[in-house]
Formats: C-alpha cells, sequence, structure tokens
C-alpha cells in the first residue's frame, strides 16, 4: 500500500509539472545544427531577432508567450514581453519583405494542432521557415500550448466545470487525480468491448473475408444485418464491374478518386499480414486505451478551452471573477493586419496598383483549424488565397 501511494503521488507531481509556466520566457537552441539556419537575415548583426518576427507564441490563457532563440553565431538581444510591440515588428518586418520584392505569393499563416509542445511547434519554424521564405512567402507561426501532460495536467489543477484558476481546485487537485484513477478502472471493461468490436468489424468489411467469417461476429453490426452489403454499391466494385463489360461509369469522374485494389488471393494475404503485424501494437492499445479514455477527456477540455483563449482571454464567468475577457493574442494580431497592412483586405486591392497586393494562405491542421475557422469568421474580409484544413477538428 505505501509502495501504491508513492507511485500515485510520483504520477501526480509528473502531471503538476505538466502545468507551464504563462509567463517565464520559453528558450529554443538553434545551436543543436552545425550553423544557423540559412534563412536571410534583413538583421545581419543579429539574425536571431528576425526569427521572432516568424512567431506568434501563446500561452496558456490567451497571452503573448515571449520567447527568445539562442545561437552562438548571435549576441544577446531583450526578450519582448509587449504584444503590441510584437505584432508591430512581425508587421514591420513583412512591410519590409513586400518593399524589397521577396513577397511573391503572399502571407503565410499555419496553425499547427494538438499534442505539440512548445518545443515542437518551434523546431517546425526550424525545418520549414527558410522553404518557405526562399518559396516567396513570408510565414507566421502560430504556436499555442497543446502537450498531453501539460492540457491534462492544467485542467486538473486549474478548472472545474468551465471556470478557471481557482484556488480551491488547485488544493483539491489529488482528489481529482484520485477520481480520474478510479475511473480508468470504471470504464475499462466498456474500452474493452469497444476496441474488439472495431478489431472484428476490420475483418468484416473486407470483401476477401466476408464468407470466411462466422455469421454472428459479422451480424454484431446492429445497423446492418450484413454490415458488408454495402459492396453492392461500392465505388470499387462498381468501376470494375464496368471495366470488365467495356463500358464507362456514369459517376467516372466520381470513381477517379479512389485507389481500387484488387481482391485477390495476393491482397488478401496481405490485408491478413497487416493485421498480424498489428497484434504487438494492439497489446498495447488493450493497455493504453482505458487511461486514454478518460484523461484524454480532460485534456481534450483543455485544448479545446485553449483554442477559444487564443481568439478570448477569459472573462470573468471563466476565470472566478479576475478574467479580463480581452481580445486574444491571434485576434490582437489579425485585427492589426487588417487595419494597418495596405493590400492585405479585399476592398484594398485595386487592379490598378497590383503590387500593393498581400496574398493570404491559412492553414490549420487538427485542432489547429478551430482557431483559423474563428479566424475567417471574424475576419472575412481579408484577402484569402487559400484557407487549408489538415485533419479538421471542426465542422465547416
Amino acid at each position: 500500500m505505501p509502495k501504491l501511494l508513492l507511485v500515485l503521488t510520483g504520477l501526480w507531481v509528473l502531471m503538476l509539472s505538466g502545468c507551464s509556466s504563462n509567463t517565464k520566457t520559453y528558450l529554443y537552441d538553434l545551436s543543436r545544427g552545425p550553423k544557423l539556419p540559412t534563412y536571410s537575415s534583413s538583421n545581419e548583426a543579429n539574425p536571431c531577432m528576425d526569427w521572432i518576427n516568424h512567431v506568434l507564441v501563446i500561452n496558456a490563457r490567451g497571452k503573448l508567450k515571449p520567447i527568445k532563440f539562442l545561437h552562438q553565431d548571435c549576441k544577446d538581444y531583450p526578450v519582448e514581453t509587449s504584444v503590441d510591440q510584437h505584432i508591430q515588428n512581425i508587421l514591420n518586418n513583412l512591410a519590409k519583405t513586400q518593399k524589397n520584392h521577396q513577397l511573391k505569393k503572399g502571407l503565410l499563416v499555419f496553425i499547427h494542432g494538438g499534442m505539440n509542445d512548445y518545443e515542437s511547434s518551434l523546431r517546425r519554424v526550424e525545418r520549414d521557415l527558410d522553404a518557405m521564405m526562399k518559396d516567396g512567402y513570408y510565414p507566421v507561426f502560430i504556436n499555442w500550448p497543446s502537450a498531453p501532460f501539460d492540457s491534462y495536467g492544467d485542467s486538473m489543477v486549474n478548472y472545474y466545470q468551465g471556470a478557471w484558476d481557482n484556488d480551491s481546485d488547485r488544493y483539491g487537485s489529488p482528489f481529482t487525480f484520485a477520481t480520474d484513477l478510479i475511473e480508468i478502472v470504471a470504464r475499462a471493461p466498456q474500452s474493452f468491448r469497444k476496441q474488439a468490436y472495431l478489431y472484428i468489424t476490420s475483418f468484416c468489411y473486407n470483401e476477401y473475408m466476408q464468407n470466411k467469417l462466422p455469421s454472428f461476429l459479422c451480424s454484431l453490426n446492429k445497423e446492418s444485418k450484413l454490415p458488408y452489403l454495402f459492396l453492392e454499391n461500392d465505388p470499387c466494385v462498381l468501376k470494375k464491374s464496368a471495366e470488365l463489360n467495356g463500358e464507362i461509369p456514369e459517376n467516372a469522374d466520381y470513381l477517379n478518386g479512389f485507389e481500387c485494389l484488387d481482391n485477390t488471393d495476393k491482397s488478401a494475404s496481405n490485408f491478413i499480414t497487416d493485421q498480424l503485424i498489428k497484434v504487438p501494437l494492439d497489446s498495447l492499445k488493450i493497455l493504453t486505451t482505458p487511461i486514454v479514455d478518460p484523461l484524454g477527456n480532460r485534456a481534450w477540455n483543455s485544448m479545446l478551452s485553449r483554442t477559444h483563449f487564443a481568439m478570448r482571454e477569459p472573462c470573468k464567468d471563466d476565470t472566478f471573477g479576475i478574467g479580463s475577457c480581452r481580445e486574444g493574442v491571434v485576434h490582437q494580431f489579425f485585427s492589426k493586419l487588417q487595419n494597418q497592412v495596405p493590400g492585405i483586405r479585399i476592398a484594398q486591392v485595386s487592379d490598378a496598383n497590383p503590387s500593393n497586393e498581400i496574398k493570404l494562405t491559412l492553414i490549420g491542421h487538427s485542432m489547429g483549424t478551430i482557431i483559423a475557422s474563428e479566424i475567417v469568421n471574424q475576419f472575412p474580409n481579408l484577402n484569402y488565397e487559400n484557407v487549408v484544413f489538415l485533419g479538421a477538428a471542426v465542422s465547416v
């Protein structure tokens, strides 16, 4: 019993350590490579400073997270803690890039998804910034805190029924953590049932295997007595049938989007082999699913709140009377972009002077699309050229 308590205490401390500091400057080391990345800086005296003008880092409550890049070739420089000045620096650098005729394709804003900490999101900046600049874009990476342990720990310690940052929640966090552990045990049977159902139906929906399994297994799907009956209208079946008859399917354009596999013994063998390869992973999934199911829900709620705080800081109702309800960093950035940068709004684009036009490409991945959709909703008059949602976690 004492050992169990010690383990549980250690886990609780681990979750607490995952909670990110909202005010401390985050240091990112660029010195891991042999030399400074090749992005041609306009600030030759201190090139690390220019990297700052391509990142907008947010803390867990929608405020600016101070960031500093480190490299042996860079001199020390002051950290910008003013959100207004930081945004102004980005816009000034954007204008300078346009003036130097380096802005061939416009402004590109990328918002990453969930399960990313500051380190991994800034590593993406290091990896992609140079190529994007050479391709004619001015990239701005919006980095928000979505690391799993950080999100779960923040929710466990600082959140209760829609409100954040109450001292009583911090004091009660050991009981919250204990309740989550009990919920893991209580929900384990249901988690195992879900995994078993998904595993069985992965075989039932395979055309080759449909007549080789006991009928009672595939009849577990209550929506259809035989779940593989949908194959009668399967695009690949229709396409193959038409080709055998020398015909062109009526929906040929629609079928061109599908990559159809042959249902031969070889393809079936490959299917079974793939399933066998998954056995070790499935064994690991059996152990982790009961944990991820309840704990992941709490982390998801925390990350979801952070996407909202990026556009609007917590109000008093959100934070027990201490919220400001001010515009979040992302909203402030796009507001200043819309009001200060010529050519970024549709109404400002002039056919007579197309050189002033700045096209905007907005890319969101996973939960980042929640922020991206709010940007489009609240700033509809920007000169969008592309709005790209990758693995979107938002309905459009």
